[in-house]
């Protein structure tokens, strides 16, 4: 199809995959507003701070809260999500 010829189409693991860093993103943002971090006004005002905060914020996350998630170093590098696969090495010297 047209669509398919000009989008490549994502395999449904990949997909899985792009979810799980979504669902990071949100228990980051969700876990940063019980602590404090953030509040809900810097979100719903798209404070400028946070397009910088939160990406880190998941990654930290990612790395050592939900170290079996999405930025789980242990699995294959072609299992991690697309966004973060260049950056393998890297996630692992900050781990």
């Amino acid at each position: 199809s047209y669509v398919s010829a000009m989008v490549p189409v994502k395999s449904p693991r990949e997909y899985y995959v792009q979810q799980e860093v979504i669902v990071l993103f949100c228990e980051t943002v969700e876990r940063a507003l019980g602590f404090g971090y953030l509040t809900q006004d810097m979100i719903d005002d798209y404070e400028p701070a946070l397009m910088f905060t939160i990406p880190r914020l998941a990654i930290v996350c990612g790395l050592v809260v939900y170290a079996d998630g999405p930025l789980n170093l242990d699995r294959k590098v072609e299992d991690m999500s697309e966004l973060f696969r260049p950056f393998h090495t890297l996630l692992r010297k900050i781990r």
